[in-house]
């Protein structure tokens, strides 16, 4: 079941050091309407930029330079406002999340958190990603989560990309996150 493909709900900034948070509306699924997006850059002493861009050249796209170091969270669960909002999903049927990239140029440390009771209790999972430079996708398998949070109940999902090589600078592309 797709969760997003990243082609509606535009969104794009470039930092060079920093925060920027933002709700975007998508209309790929409607199980899944809110995205927020929150990216971070440290790049001291490099003050080189890092980008994020969502919809406007396709998909999810984050693009940072030597020495920068980045997280990304992109998050469903959520209000516009900030409001927590419970996404109230039994994804129990299904066997795990998919995120389905059409690159990554270095290694990238992602992990997935999902939240139950309304956020009270999550569960993770999480993995290095070597790089990539033709399409591929990971698993993250329901069996491989720790944690109190079950699948039956899931409120709040959260996917976390940040630097996972020694010199940041990662280039990656998401084409969509999906269970599977």
């Amino acid at each position: 079941m797709l969760v997003d493909d990243f082609t509606t709900g535009p969104h794009t900034v470039t930092l060079t050091a920093g925060m920027d948070m933002s709700y975007q509306n998508i209309a790929t699924n409607p199980d899944f309407p809110i995205r927020r997006t929150t990216f971070w850059i440290a790049s001291p002493p490099a003050n080189q930029p890092g980008t994020i861009d969502v919809g406007s050249i396709g998909r999810l796209t984050v693009g940072t330079g030597p020495q920068i170091y980045h997280r990304l969270e992109v998050a469903y669960g959520f209000q516009t406002d900030g409001r927590v909002s419970p996404l109230d999903r039994d994804l129990s049927k299904f066997t795990g999340f998919r995120v389905n990239f059409d690159f990554n140029d270095l290694t990238l440390n992602f992990n997935i958190v999902f939240y139950s009771n309304s956020g009270a209790t999550y569960s993770q999972a999480g993995e290095n990603i070597p790089a990539g430079l033709t399409p591929f996708s990971s698993d993250f398998p329901f069996a491989k989560f720790s944690g109190a949070a079950i699948p039956s109940g899931i409120d709040i999902i959260v996917l976390i990309a940040q630097s996972g090589s020694f010199g940041g600078g990662n280039d990656y592309k998401i084409n969509s996150f999906e269970v599977y």
